[in-house]
């Protein structure tokens, strides 16, 4: 099984937001959503010549429901994104990876605005 590792750090003002969201679970819905969001795109963005690379790509949702892992469980998923010296890159988790991040800040932003009362 390929494995890339990503890991999202440094963004402040959403690590300021966490930290106001007093309910756990509604972060945990946030990290399951935007976790579903990179699986989905990411299986759209898988080129296709047989689908397994497609149909591999899996959702788990670790660490207590706070973190989404979205990967290929086929060996050359790592080939495909990143590519080798025989083959271009073609990548499909990091632009799956932007779009899930960007729902993940927003949807973090309303639950945190819901539970302060400014939404």
């Amino acid at each position: 099984m390929s494995t890339i590792k990503i890991k999202l750090e440094g963004d402040k003002e959403l690590q300021r937001m966490l930290k106001r969201c007093k309910n756990p679970d509604k972060i945990k819905m946030c990290v399951k959503s935007a976790g579903a969001t990179m699986q989905q795109t990411a299986q759209r963005n898988a080129p296709v010549v047989t689908g397994t690379l497609r149909r591999s790509i899996m959702l788990n949702i670790t660490n207590g429901g706070m973190q989404a892992e979205v990967q290929p469980t086929v060996h050359y998923g790592a080939y495909v994104e990143l590519g080798t010296r025989f083959m271009n890159a073609r990548p499909y988790l990091k632009p799956a990876l932007d779009k899930a991040q960007a729902e993940f800040k927003s949807l973090v932003e309303a639950a945190v605005m819901t539970e302060i009362g400014g939404g």
